[in-house]
């Protein structure tokens, strides 16, 4: 999968840490932004790969960032006097480093892991020397500015991770999948949480002209769990065989993919694959061979299903490559699948980011006969109605 670290340069690492806030999301647009010309595929592979350790409202400025629409920067506060632990320690080290860079001693608390006077004392010099009101307390603000001036040196980035948010079992999933509702519902205690557009197969069995081993068949209807996800593969399906997103290269006139840090050949006789490729299938409009592979019919990421029985269900939910060229797109019409339950991949990163995808979340698969609950066409209905001015 791309690697924003090398769109984006080594210090975006550093703010990725365990968890992505909105702060980290704002100071990795920044850093995509010295990309020239690469700062939308940055965004879109830190969403891709990154969007299970992202706060939703982190999530939500990097969507916003690429429908380039601006949103309301946050300013709230992240440590202040009395704080103590790992975050305050980080702190106290970058206004160590802010001191040196600057040649302002003032500016150094020295090592601790207490928010004490010392601490914030330093703090408001710090913010006085940047211009920004000299309140003592760690704001979003007064870290986007220690890490503007790290930038200027070798000093590590500072990162404040809050804790991790704990799982809410009492969300579950419903999926309507009838010609008139594709709706992925999603619930907690009864109430309507979300609502996203999702597809499955047809109501009746039709044959795939395209293909002589799949038709179309509708999404089994019962209750399941998600396993986990992953960049799907599958023999089965000529252009799965190579992970979405895997690193390409042209060797002695093949080409080779990057797997699990090693280069494979996925044509020509050395081909590690089932079925092997040709050159052809690998290269853009232009002729050239792309940086990375997009073909995979299972999109950057598949979340597989276990059925009652504790076996591994025949169908998943996941994008497609149609839905992946339009990243960030909510126009597009989804596909009707084999069985699979099709989301867009915005959609379905955002959903990651939320908590509602988590390993062991309940999955419920309806009958295609069966119509949206009333409350469903209601949230719908108060969604989709224009905003009111103030």
């Amino acid at each position: 999968m791309p690697n924003p670290v090398s769109t984006c340069g080594d210090r975006s690492q550093e703010l990725i840490g365990e968890r992505i806030d909105i702060e980290d999301a704002i100071q990795l647009v920044e850093l995509a932004m010295q990309v020239p010309g690469r700062r939308r595929e940055t965004v879109i592979a830190l969403m891709r790969q990154h969007a299970g350790r992202m706060d939703p409202e982190a999530f939500a400025l990097l969507k916003a960032e690429l429908a380039d629409e601006g949103g309301e920067l946050p300013d709230r506060v992240l440590l202040k006097a009395g704080d103590r632990g790992e975050n305050v320690c980080r702190l106290r080290s970058a206004l160590g480093s802010a001191a040196e860079l600057l040649g302002d001693a003032r500016i150094a608390p020295g090592a601790g892991s207490s928010f004490d006077r010392r601490c914030e004392t330093a703090l408001m010099a710090f913010q006085h020397r940047m211009g920004h009101k000299p309140t003592g307390e760690l704001d979003s603000r007064s870290l986007r500015l220690i890490n503007y001036a790290l930038t200027q040196s070798d000093a590590p980035l500072l990162d404040v991770d809050a804790e991790p948010p704990k799982v809410d079992w009492n969300v579950y999933l419903h999926f309507y999948p009838g010609d008139q509702q594709r709706k992925l519902v999603v619930r907690r205690e009864g109430k309507v949480l979300d609502v996203y557009d999702m597809r499955g197969g047809p109501s009746r069995y039709r044959r795939d002209r395209r293909s002589r081993r799949y038709g179309f068949l509708p999404t089994p209807r019962g209750r399941y769990h998600i396993k986990g996800s992953a960049a799907h593969t599958s023999q089965s399906w000529y252009y799965s065989q190579v992970p979405f997103g895997a690193k390409l290269r042209m060797k002695d006139g093949q080409v080779q993919f990057r797997q699990q840090g090693e280069w494979k050949f996925a044509t020509g006789a050395a081909s590690v694959l089932a079925r092997p490729m040709e050159v052809k299938d690998f290269l853009a409009d232009g002729g050239g061979l792309p940086e990375h592979y997009t073909r995979n019919d299972f999109g950057h990421r598949a979340f597989y299903l276990i059925e009652r029985s504790g076996r591994t269900a025949g169908h998943m939910i996941h994008p497609t490559p149609r839905g992946e060229e339009r990243y960030g797109d909510d126009s597009f019409e989804l596909l009707e699948s084999h069985g699979c339950e099709h989301m867009r991949p915005a959609d379905l990163d955002e959903a990651r980011a939320k908590g509602y995808l988590q390993r062991g979340r309940s999955f419920e698969v309806h009958g295609y006969d069966e119509p949206l609950p009333e409350d469903v066409k209601a949230f719908l209905r108060l969604r989709s109605a224009p905003e009111r001015p103030d």
